[in-house]
């Protein structure tokens, strides 16, 4: 019987150590001798946007070289 991801989904976010909200999938991938990867897709609070513009704004930019 298949699992379904609302039985499981928010214990494997917990165990990853992320956090819930906004989170709308969880790709794991396991490949032979390479580092798993946890690729997460969610929607961003209004907070966590302005604080990576406000991250970015920190930066400064250059055109990159030919």
């Amino acid at each position: 019987m298949a699992v379904l991801s609302n039985q499981v989904g928010n214990q494997l976010l917990e165990a990853l150590g992320i956090e819930l909200e906004g989170v709308l999938g969880v790709t794991l991938v396991f490949e032979v001798h390479e580092p798993v990867e946890a690729h997460v897709r969610y929607v961003p609070s209004k907070a966590a946007v302005e604080g990576a513009v406000e991250l970015l704004k920190s930066y400064e930019m250059h055109e990159k070289p030919d």
